[in-house]
């Protein structure tokens, strides 16, 4: 579904309002187009971050486990 923007004029001349609404030009809808991919990058990025936290602490937990049962081995030993 495409969102078009209006821009409202009202003038207001001997008590009668009146109304116009002009259709964004097409330099508008780039620059919304330009927008929503910024905003889409910022979230991209944000994801990507919270990914890498994730996997981070994953890798430690396993790095820790691994230390755990290396060390346990040697005790049996």
């Amino acid at each position: 579904m495409n969102k078009t923007s209006t821009t409202t004029i009202y003038l207001n001349y001997d008590g009668i309002h009146k109304e116009w609404e002009t259709i964004d030009n097409p330099y508008n809808r780039e620059e919304e187009k330009k927008s929503k991919k910024i905003q889409e990058n910022i979230r991209i990025g944000e994801i990507k971050g919270k990914i890498t936290d994730s996997m981070n602490s994953l890798l430690k937990e396993i790095k820790e486990l691994n230390q755990f049962f290396t060390r346990n081995d040697i005790l049996d030993i």
